[in-house]
């Protein structure tokens, strides 16, 4: 026990406010060595349990062992038990007449609620606990003193904290207000606790700026995902902040804790200097521009040095490193695109062909449906489009080349540009200037009330676009039912569709439509079977007009089989004789 056991003093038993004076004075400052100290003081005040101050004098204890217990806490963010545990403490001094004790406990008390707020981006309810925790603390200053470092320090980690949640969200009106306040506070504490050119204070000046840098690095990458270049391109100097937070936080790097911050800040910098050229290169592509003068071997050089910065905070980089990874990617693909991408030219129209609509669309959750849709609606009566993916066929073995080649056969397009996928806004920019002025329908699946959808770029906002919706409560069958029954009847009013399916052409021989003529014929065709017969007979005209015989040679199916055919499709000429 040391410090705890009595003292015998010149033979003279140790008195109670003796004992709890020496327990005070011999306290620990680390929370955590003082609640053991505490919790071992409690297990000896039990000998002057016959003094009259007893009660009293054994709540001040507990006062303060769960004082420093709800220190700890608040130390390790767990804002909840501090709570509750600062609560305790407070009613503990109450019983002992400690008023001042009691208003710093319940102002330490409202201190983690308003971090807890903070860290849920309820910035409002965040700032009027900081603001009552304030009044109780400076009740008695020489005691609110002692903690007041502790929740400042708190209160900047939580602003923080929220920012980033409130980034990744999307939520970037809250993610400014939070960063800016978290910058306020890192300055202030700066002035308030620091000497003036010593590492702490360059730390906390630093971090001023970093909170800025953090959310320039936020709104800089929402904009690059929502296609929202112009204001990516208007930025003067975008790193400039993130490069005098890192000159900064350079001076407190060997600050416990202050290393990742200081890597972090580089990864922004060497980020933010890309970004713009990024943006000027997308936006060109996007909008059928000629590309801007880029070097990329300097664009290459910052992105280098963003990862490498993240690739020294270790473990808490990586997720950053793999973010420049992929933007690294992205740059590439977007030079690739620009080296590779010459106008796709229309081929000439062909009335003894059916019509073709190139489908432009992500590899999304709902694409299925939405693909399945349109092949019912434009696959079939009136229409007797084709539809064609770049998926369906390879036409040529390179990517690019491969949508290029199935742009060229086109006589139409439909894109959808739900959730803004990138492949996709890149593919619409190769066809928004096409000599052919072949028409582009616009699709964009309608926002669930509870999601968060980018909003459509603003060179967009001017063409109509179509929205649908897919019924997330209904079967798969149903969704494609119900999203058909809606697209036709939105499509029928497009003037450019009534007068794509006016030009002369054939009508395309269809998977659902061949089963659709076989099921009164009790007969069902795999996949194989169908894509022989569409490769044999790739107008229902040529289908119709075909002995079984025919049919049997192109496609390697059974006579008898080819004869239900011939049936099914009503052929007018008449069947072989062998």
């Amino acid at each position: 026990m040391g410090d705890i056991a009595p003292s015998l003093g010149a033979g003279a038993p140790e008195k109670l406010g003796e004992f709890v004076d020496r327990i005070l004075s011999t306290a620990p400052d680390d929370p955590g060595q003082a609640s053991q100290h505490y919790e071992e003081a409690l297990e000896e005040i039990g000998q002057f349990g016959q003094d009259p101050d007893f009660s009293g004098q054994k709540a001040l204890l507990e006062g303060f062992s769960f004082e420093s217990q709800g220190c700890r806490a608040l130390r390790g963010s767990e804002f909840a038990a501090a709570c509750a545990i600062f609560e305790q403490a407070s009613d503990r001094f109450t019983q002992a007449g400690a008023a001042s004790q009691a208003d710093l406990c319940a102002g330490l008390q409202l201190s983690a609620q308003a971090c807890a707020e903070l860290l849920n981006q309820n910035f409002g309810a965040g700032q009027k606990l900081i603001s009552d925790a304030q009044k109780l603390l400076h009740k008695d200053p020489k005691l609110g003193l002692r903690y007041a470092p502790l929740i400042d320090q708190l209160t900047i980690s939580s602003l923080g904290l929220g920012a980033a949640q409130a980034a990744q969200a999307m939520d970037l009106s809250a993610a400014k207000v939070m960063s800016e306040e978290a910058s306020l506070r890192s300055a202030d504490f700066a002035r308030k606790y620091c000497d003036d050119a010593t590492p702490m204070c360059s730390y906390y000046l630093g971090l001023a700026k970093y909170w800025r840098a953090f959310y320039q690095f936020s709104k800089a990458q929402a904009d690059l995902q929502t296609f929202s270049f112009q204001a990516l391109i208007e930025e003067d100097d975008l790193a400039r902040t993130a490069r005098e937070a890192r000159a900064l936080l350079a001076q407190g790097a060997d600050l416990p804790g202050a290393s990742d911050v200081y890597n972090i800040s580089g990864f922004f910098a060497g980020t933010l200097e890309a970004l713009p050229s990024v943006a000027k290169l997308a936006n060109a592509l996007v909008q059928g521009l000629p590309a801007p003068q880029i070097d990329y071997n300097t664009l290459q050089a910052h992105l280098k040095t963003a990862q490498d910065a993240a690739a020294a905070s270790g473990k808490n980089g990586l997720l950053l490193y793999r973010l420049g990874e992929s933007l690294a990617e992205t740059i590439e693909n977007l030079r690739r695109f620009d080296l590779d991408r010459p106008r796709p030219m229309a081929r000439p129209a062909d009335p003894r062909t059916p019509i073709q609509v190139f489908v432009i669309m992500p590899f999304a959750e709902n694409s299925k449906v939405v693909e399945q849709a349109l092949r019912t609606v434009l696959e079939d009566d009136p229409y007797w489009f084709r539809i064609m993916l770049a998926r369906d066929s390879i036409l040529s073995p390179n990517l690019l080349d491969n949508v290029k080649e199935h742009m060229h056969l086109a006589d139409a397009f439909v894109a959808d540009i739900s959730g803004l996928n990138p492949n996709v806004m890149m593919e619409l920019g190769m066809v928004e200037g096409d000599p052919a002025k072949r028409p582009v329908f616009v699709l964009k699946r309608k926002a669930e009330k509870r999601e968060k959808e980018p909003d459509v770029p603003s060179d967009l906002k001017a063409k109509l676009y179509i929205e649908y919706e897919v019924v997330a409560t209904a079967s798969p069958d149903e969704k494609v039912r119900l999203l058909a029954n809606e697209l036709r009847t939105k499509l029928t009013s497009a003037a450019e569709l009534t007068a794509l399916s006016s030009r002369p052409h054939t009508r395309f021989t269809s998977a659902q439509y061949i089963q659709h003529k076989l099921q009164p014929k009790k007969m069902q065709l795999g996949p194989d079977d169908i894509a022989a017969l569409q490769k044999g007979f790739p107008c229902l005209e040529d289908l119709e007009a075909a002995t079984s015989a025919q049919i049997a040679m192109k496609t390697g199916l059974d006579e008898q089989v080819a004869g239900v055919l011939v049936g099914a499709f009503a052929c007018i000429a008449k069947q072989s004789a062998g």
